[in-house]
C-alpha cells in the first residue's frame, strides 16, 4: 500500500457531513483503504456519543455500476462510544473499490448534550492498495 492523503482535524464540535477525502484521478480506479481514529478532547457537560448514531462512513462510486455507495454505519460499540471522557477513542478501516474520476468522501456523526459541548479530533489516512 502507498499513502495517498491524510486529514488531521482538531477541535471538532459537530457532525461532519460528506466531505471530500480524495478525488480519484483518471488513472486511479482501484482498491483503497481508509483508516481512521477519533478521540474526545473535551468531554460534554452532560453526555456525548463519539460517532453519534451513524459513526464514521465512507462514500465512493463503484466502477461496476457507477452507483454511489455509502459504507454501512459504524454503529457498533467498537465504532461509537458514549464514554464522554478524554480517554474515549474509536477507530476502524474500510476498503473501497472506487471508479476513476470520482470522489471518495467521509462522514462522521456526533451527539453532545450539555452547556459545554464535546470536542473531538479525527485523523484519517487513505492508502492505495
Amino acid at each position: 500500500p502507498s499513502e495517498i492523503v491524510t486529514s488531521d482535524l482538531t477541535a471538532q464540535g459537530a457532525a461532519i457531513t460528506a466531505t471530500l477525502l480524495y478525488a480519484v484521478p483518471a488513472g486511479g480506479q482501484g482498491m483503497y483503504r481508509v483508516s481512521w481514529v477519533a478521540t474526545v478532547t473535551t468531554a460534554a457537560t452532560t453526555s456525548s456519543t463519539l460517532g453519534g448514531a451513524n459513526g464514521f462512513q465512507v462514500q465512493f462510486t463503484s466502477p461496476t455500476d457507477s452507483v454511489v455507495k455509502t459504507s454501512n454505519p459504524t454503529t457498533t460499540t467498537a465504532f461509537t462510544s458514549s464514554g464522554n471522557t478524554t480517554a474515549t477513542t474509536v477507530s476502524g478501516s474500510f476498503l473501497v473499490f472506487a471508479k476513476l474520476s470520482t470522489n471518495i468522501n467521509y462522514l462522521f456523526d456526533y451527539t453532545s448534550v450539555g452547556v459545554t459541548a464535546m470536542l473531538y479530533e479525527l485523523h484519517i489516512k487513505l492508502e492505495a492498495l
